[in-house]
């Protein structure tokens, strides 16, 4: 459901545009294969699941961003379409191979 205010642009192939009612661009689907989503100030940001999601050759990428920061706690921010994993907070990329020691390595990191 769209938020009050924003309009979605289609185009005649199908792909859209969300616009709040400011004028920012919030999802953008116009390029074959790729979604973006945006926050109020044109950064990549999404709550609610990945901000950036597009199909290759390998599968499908997949990246949560929060404010133009790549950022995931519940989970890595990057899933290649390979099935390869990077995990980001707040923007760092944190040296790990799994959640578990993502997890232990944020919390012994929690006053960086």
């Amino acid at each position: 459901m769209m938020e009050k205010g924003w309009v979605k642009i289609t185009d005649p192939n199908g792909y859209y545009k969300i616009v709040d009612r400011n004028g920012v661009v919030r999802v953008d689907a116009t390029n074959l294969g790729k979604i973006y989503y945006y926050d109020e100030n044109a950064y990549s940001h999404r709550i609610d699941g990945p901000a950036v999601i597009r199909q290759s050759s390998l599968g499908v990428h997949k990246e949560w961003w929060k404010h133009g920061s790549r950022h995931r706690v519940d989970g890595p921010a990057i899933e290649y379409g390979d099935g390869t994993k990077a995990w980001f907070y707040n923007g760092k990329q944190i040296d790990c191979d799994s959640q578990n020691k993502f997890e232990k390595l944020i919390k012994l990191k929690a006053f960086w």
